[in-house]
């Protein structure tokens, strides 16, 4: 069978099996209506079965999923309103967090909602409903029919700050000979850094539409005077654990119970990557003998020897300003392969990481490089440097400042992005 033939066929199998998704979800509607109204909205968001959305200038499509690629999108964003008037966003978000961050960092106006089933028929009804005229794909968010239908009406989808994570590289090449057709609808793949240009051209992505940009986090602001959920005397040290998950949480305990014993006056942070570990990792502390509690519980009081589970989301960069030391979770998980460590770094926070960082490795080599990150590869060696941290606050602050440094050096990805896009959409 020739390749076209082949990307036909697999492509009337994957919209067949979405439609009968599709067909399935129409008949629920009224059930949730009845019983669940949440999930009724939620539906109807994805089925795009909403009013129009107003605008009295050209829009742009944003689709996202995490918070750091929601706020990355809104630093592009920000750079484009100032190159051209009249422009308008919409954000498509698969997570609750992912929207909650949309509405605190685009402007007030901003559309948010669920993206689209991804059929054909949802794409472009949402595309009509919206008016949209350009769409920016966030990093890694591969859907066929929401790329290809975009790109068969004129959006010349744009994929921003690109990367490819080791193990969806391998997901995605088994299926190389049909996610090259869909990446061939991108009218440009604006990728991190070279290793991710790589991988992307590994797919079968074409050299001239591939360009290294560089990391539009990096142009992320610091949270400034954004409101801390909890109040800390300044002498108290503070350690962070960002984004963690399952598989980590005993290793994570053990260090903030090492931490509490040396310093007992310190404050730990967990912020669990699934909001619903919550409840597990409280059990886990108290039995541990960590007084623990979650930031929704919280009171309002000051903080002193205590685990703070933060169980909230978009106030994770502010609790990185305070952080003596920030530890990035998934890191010493070999399945997740790390988290973006630039969140902290952008705060002037010394950045900690285990040795599973394939994910983010560019701005993890470039911590390491600049003085701002230390890796380390087990438990004791964790201990012995989140301690060293603590008990050296000079050393805190300079690594800290070196990691601001090394953020500061990266700064320009997000306005050549608006340049890029501002082109494309004067042209139409």
């Amino acid at each position: 069978m020739g390749l076209e033939l082949r990307v036909c066929f697999f492509h009337i199998l994957y919209c067949f099996f979405l439609y009968i998704i599709f067909s399935l979800l129409f008949f629920m509607l009224p059930l949730l209506f009845l019983f669940y109204r949440p999930g009724f909205i939620a539906l109807r968001e994805r089925l795009v079965l909403f009013s129009g959305v107003e605008s009295n200038g050209r829009v742009v499509w944003f689709h996202a999923v995490s918070a750091g690629e929601v706020a990355a999108a809104a630093a592009v964003f920000r750079e484009m309103v100032q190159l051209q008037t009249g422009l308008h966003a919409v954000v498509t978000s698969n997570t609750s967090a992912g929207r909650r961050i949309a509405r605190r960092d685009f402007p007030r106006e901003v559309v948010v909602l669920r993206p689209p089933l991804d059929t054909p028929t949802a794409v472009r009804r949402f595309i009509h409903k919206t008016e949209a005229v350009q769409l920016v794909v966030m990093e890694i968010e591969l859907w066929p029919n929401l790329i290809a239908v975009s790109s068969w009406l004129g959006l010349n989808p744009l994929l921003c700050n690109g990367r490819m994570p080791v193990f969806d590289l391998r997901a995605y090449r088994r299926l190389r000979f049909y996610f090259q057709y869909i990446l061939s609808c991108f009218t440009l793949i604006g990728v991190q850094d070279r290793t991710e240009s790589g991988r992307y051209s590994e797919l079968g992505a074409s050299q001239k539409t591939v360009k290294v940009l560089g990391n539009v986090k990096y142009d992320l602001v610091p949270a400034g005077d954004a409101l801390l959920p909890f109040a800390v005397s300044g002498s108290v040290p503070v350690v962070v654990v960002g984004s963690s998950h399952v598989e980590e949480e005993a290793l994570y305990i053990r260090l903030f119970a090492a931490v509490l014993r040396g310093y007992p006056e310190a404050v730990c942070v967990i912020a669990p990557r699934d909001i619903a570990r919550r409840g597990a990792l409280l059990k886990k502390a108290r039995a541990s003998g960590i007084a623990a509690l979650l930031r929704s519980q919280l009171d309002g009081r000051e903080l002193c020897g205590q685990l703070l589970v933060l169980d909230t989301v978009g106030e994770l960069r502010a609790v990185y300003s305070i952080a003596s030391v920030a530890v990035i979770g998934g890191s010493f998980s070999s399945r997740i392969q790390g988290h973006d460590p630039l969140e902290a770094a952008v705060q002037a926070a010394p950045v900690v990481f285990g040795p599973w960082m394939g994910n983010f490795a560019g701005p993890a080599e470039d911590l390491l490089r600049g003085g701002g990150g230390v890796a380390v590869n087990e438990y004791e060696e964790l201990v012995n440097v989140v301690c060293g941290f603590l008990c050296d606050a000079a050393s805190s602050t300079e690594v800290g400042d070196a990691a601001l440094r090394v953020v500061r050096r990266g700064v320009g990805a997000a306005p050549g992005y608006a340049k890029l896009l501002s082109g494309l959409i004067q042209e139409k």
